[in-house]
């Protein structure tokens, strides 16, 4: 029995590597990362704007009981807060005192349910938004985009810092989410349009397959 060289064997069969341990773990792009955060942030803002129009409703709705300026005057003494001093808290108690007396109740009670159905709004904008559903970007654009038009209105009354800031928050939140769905909507074009195409392909190889097969031979 003669001894094969070295050289003259076949190399050693390597084991094969799986599908997953070929695997590499897909990592998301910048820009997907980018978007999330971006919809979790107007996700947080949803959910504090659900916090204070469920603070005002309820305020409303407790104002509707009791008389208006008293009731006020008496909740500034309970926080310790000058009513008739200058200041922020002394103008929005005025407004709110100016926007209240005289309403009736059943405004009142009408205006705290308007609340209330903002907060709910809201609340599904920041589940919507932070479950990235594309319902829930549609959802903002409308019900914040309903609000930019009063905030140009007081802004024309007599524009602070607050509701300049508020209204340049609501305008970029409203650009960007539009800028998003039409994103998505042409994406979407697109991707039915491939589908389309290919599936007229498929069917035009098939027709010519059928042909072929079915042409009398020679």
């Amino acid at each position: 029995m003669t001894d094969v060289p070295e050289d003259a064997k076949p190399p050693p069969v390597q084991p094969a590597v799986t599908a997953t341990a070929q695997a590499v773990p897909a990592q998301a792009p910048p820009t997907r990362l980018k978007a999330t955060l971006v919809l979790r942030l107007i996700a947080i803002l949803a959910i504090f704007k659900c916090l204070l129009t469920l603070g005002a409703g309820m305020v409303v709705m407790d104002l509707s009981h009791h008389d208006v300026a008293e009731t006020l005057n008496r909740w500034m003494r309970n926080l310790n807060l000058d009513p008739d001093a200058d200041g922020p808290v002394h103008d929005a108690v005025a407004w709110l005192v100016k926007k209240m007396v005289g309403t009736s109740v059943g405004k009142l009670r009408l205006l705290g349910l308007l609340f209330y159905l903002y907060a709910g709004l809201y609340l599904a904008e920041a589940i919507g938004l932070w479950l990235e559903r594309t319902w829930a970007e549609w959802l903002t654009i409308v019900v914040t985009g309903l609000l930019i038009p009063l905030e140009v209105d007081k802004l024309i009354e007599g524009p602070s810092i607050e509701v300049v800031l508020l209204f340049l928050l609501n305008v970029a939140v409203v650009a960007y989410l539009v800028v998003r769905v039409r994103r998505k909507l042409r994406l979407h074009h697109q991707h039915k349009l491939a589908e389309a195409a290919a599936a007229a392909a498929h069917a035009h190889g098939a027709a010519r397959g059928e042909s072929r097969t079915s042409a009398p031979a020679p």
